[in-house]
């Protein structure tokens, strides 16, 4: 199911997006009882929403999990969000080896971490190659898709994995 939760706000702080994370969040977790929520990247949303989850025992799974700068400064505040999700998701996709590395080096289990490529780099390393003309602008303008169709396959993938009766459709 897709639902708007309506966060966003002009001007609005970082803890003000936490708490309409956690706020608007939760009722839809306790409702739902979803076996996983996937949050992508490393904004204060997806830190939020993982650890709303976490919070309610649901797993989270990580997409682009592993990014690292060792700088809780640099950027910020991505740094302490990225880390705070890999800390509390018990599925991590990296999207390189150095990300699985970094995953590694703080000590997440290997079984725990999925390499699963970053489609959009790959999509626009494609477009890259195509000549100049209204192909590669139409390529260019697809590669949001084609990511959106990879990562539904790689989550379908993945689905496949789990034990019997945990592919339950989550939030």
């Amino acid at each position: 199911p897709d639902f708007d939760l309506d966060l966003m706000r002009p001007g609005q702080a970082l803890n003000a997006v936490a708490g309409a994370v956690f706020r608007e969040l939760d009722p839809l977790l306790e409702r739902l009882r979803p076996d996983w929520l996937l949050v992508q990247g490393d904004t204060t949303t997806a830190m939020a929403a993982g650890f709303a989850a976490f919070h309610r025992r649901v797993r989270v799974g990580h997409v682009e999990a592993g990014l690292r700068t060792g700088d809780l400064e640099q950027p910020f505040p991505e740094e302490a969000n990225r880390t705070v999700i890999d800390v509390l998701a018990s599925a991590l996709f990296a999207p390189t080896a150095q990300a699985v590395d970094s995953l590694r080096a703080a000590g997440i289990p290997a079984p725990r971490v999925f390499l699963t490529g970053n489609t959009v780099v790959d999509a626009l390393a494609w477009a890259r190659q195509l000549p100049a003309g209204p192909a590669k602008n139409d390529a260019l303008v697809n590669i949001a898709s084609q990511w959106a169709a990879s990562a539904a396959a790689a989550a379908a993938d993945f689905a496949t994995r789990l034990p019997a009766g945990e592919q339950r459709t989550g939030v």
